[in-house]
């Protein structure tokens, strides 16, 4: 039996006619997103820090991130996340 996992995957991301690309998250850096998450809601800390520091290095830039409407970060982060068979 061979299981080919591929390589990993670029997703294209186009924010007001520029195209932008970003690498889809790795098992760890999920994990350390989750533990992050955790920390930041036991000390009341904001989110919006740790949301920019994981989509900065998943290769989108700071300014184009800091850019975003509500709508558009959204969209953002549920196309970089795994998806959910169903």
């Amino acid at each position: 039996m061979e299981l080919n996992l591929g390589s990993t995957s670029k997703i294209k991301v186009i924010w007001n006619g520029i195209e932008y690309y970003a690498r889809k998250p790795k098992t760890q850096e999920l994990i350390d997103l989750d533990s992050k998450t955790e920390l930041m809601k036991e000390k009341g800390s904001k989110s919006t820090d740790i949301m920019i520091e994981f989509l900065t290095s998943l290769g989108l830039p700071r300014d184009m991130i800091l850019d975003l409407d509500v709508d558009a970060l959204s969209l953002l982060v549920e196309g970089l996340m795994p998806s959910k068979k169903k």
